[in-house]
């Protein structure tokens, strides 16, 4: 019987593709991002769960990016710690001490946009919220209302249609036991290298929010609340 993951790969298993979204490329796109908005000074990464595949190339992906900026001093870590099963009110509490210690925050990675939400929270306490550039990933509609109101600079859009339509097209050739179409990535799941089909993820702000309901991910009017 033949076996797909579908946006989370199965660890040291024998399965035959894995159809998702490059995380990496995600933690890459939000650290160029951040570094258009704050090329120096402190950063917060509020990481996922630790035991979540996912949550490790997110950070090999912005840790890609970073790694010059970091290894000369340009930008300091403030803070780089996981959120067990993704809860934010690890990131909100974080983010609170930080700022409760009168540390200086300069820009803020979290790794999806619940986590964003509970960063975003601790700086609306301080009203700080919209001053300091946070990022996330999903577009939550909680999110993407964020974006428009000023408080969130950017998340990152994966198109769901399109990942349901490649897993459909992988599994019909898989189940007629047809040959998987071409692909240059494959990733190590611990148990062989695997056949990855990787959708490419968007990044998504004020300036073309409305991409998000243009594919149907939200209405206008859930968006803008009119």
């Amino acid at each position: 019987m033949p076996v797909i993951c579908y946006d989370r790969i199965a660890l040291n298993a024998n399965i035959d593709a894995y159809v998702g979204f490059d995380n990496k490329k995600i933690g890459e796109i939000m650290a160029k991002y951040l570094l258009k908005q704050s090329p120096s000074g402190n950063y917060v990464f509020i990481l996922g769960h630790p035991r979540d595949y996912n949550t490790y190339r997110i950070r090999e992906g912005y840790r890609k990016i970073l790694t010059l900026y970091l290894n000369s001093g340009k930008i300091n870590i403030l803070l780089e710690d996981y959120c067990y099963k993704w809860k934010k009110e690890y990131a909100y509490e974080y983010v609170a001490k930080l700022l409760q210690a009168g540390k200086r925050i300069d820009a803020i990675l979290a790794q999806n946009d619940s986590l964003a939400e509970g960063a975003i929270s601790a700086l609306a306490e301080k009203r700080l919220a919209g001053k300091i550039p946070v990022v996330g990933q999903d577009a939550e509609l909680n999110a993407c209302r964020r974006i428009v109101n000023g408080y969130q600079s950017m998340t990152v859009y994966k198109p769901i249609k399109k990942l349901s339509e490649l897993t459909i097209e992988i599994s019909e050739k898989l189940l007629k036991k047809e040959k998987l179409p071409f692909t240059k990535n494959f990733i190590n799941n611990g148990y062989k290298m695997v056949p990855a089909y990787l959708i490419e993820p968007i990044a998504i702000t004020n300036r073309n929010i409305k991409l998000i309901i243009e594919e149907g991910y939200h209405s206008y009017e859930e968006v803008f609340g009119k």
